[in-house]
């Protein structure tokens, strides 16, 4: 009984989160992604319309998420696909909104590669689906190593984050930094990308969250 108090009061914290992301401005790059989850390591969450984050410019301030840097790690974010002849790049980033992302997804552009993949994201009606990863700190697959104000798996305004990309080969021998194109998979033509940073719409993330509360309550009727 009391788990499931607290597993209630935790998905309801999320979706009182989400509810009050609603309240803010909408971000101005939506696209309208599909996904594969194959089951490779941990599940992506399916939402319908998705925000782009980037470089200032071409991302406008309520999208920009700056590139600060990247280095070559060992730490591998899912040891077991790790190959030791491929280097693993951690990648510096901070948000300069005024926003928190509780999820935001890296996918990557058309020709990149990377083995710690949850599975693929594309463009909807196009075909081009793409390794994509959940930046985070929990389940099989573990990128997310360093967050600059709460270990919480929120990217809040002003923290700094460090993820990292396992077995990383940049799309025409690029690095991993900047995000400075819009569009994700092949629709993220020109600039210096290699992949994009994505996370849920705010109003899809409150139905997302909130229907995580209804199943819960409907599971806890039934037991």
């Amino acid at each position: 009984m009391k788990r499931s108090i607290i597993a209630v009061v935790g998905v309801v914290a999320v979706a009182s989160l989400a509810v009050l992301w609603v309240t803010s401005a909408a971000l101005g790059s939506p696209i309208t992604p599909y996904y594969v989850d194959t089951s490779h390591q941990d599940p992506i969450l399916l939402c319908v319309v998705e925000d782009e984050l980037g470089d200032n410019l071409p991302f406008p301030a309520d999208e920009w998420v700056k590139s600060l840097g990247e280095v070559e790690t060992l730490y591998a974010p899912c040891a077991p696909n790790d190959n030791p002849l491929i280097h693993n790049i951690e990648v510096t980033i901070q948000n300069m909104t005024t926003k928190s992302f509780p999820y935001i997804y890296y996918v990557a552009d058309e020709g990149t590669s990377l083995t710690n993949d949850d599975g693929l994201i594309g463009n909807f009606g196009l075909g081009d689906a793409q390794l994509a990863f959940e930046i985070d700190s929990v389940g099989l697959n573990t990128p997310l190593v360093y967050e600059s104000i709460a270990a919480d798996n929120i990217f809040q305004p002003n923290e700094i984050w460090k993820f990292v990309i396992q077995d990383f080969i940049g799309q025409g021998g690029r690095n991993a930094i900047p995000f400075d194109t819009l569009g994700i998979a092949s629709l993220s033509p020109g600039g210096l990308s290699t992949g994009s940073l994505i996370t849920p719409e705010p109003a899809t993330m409150a139905l997302v969250a909130l229907g995580g509360v209804m199943a819960l309550v409907q599971r806890k009727r039934k037991a």
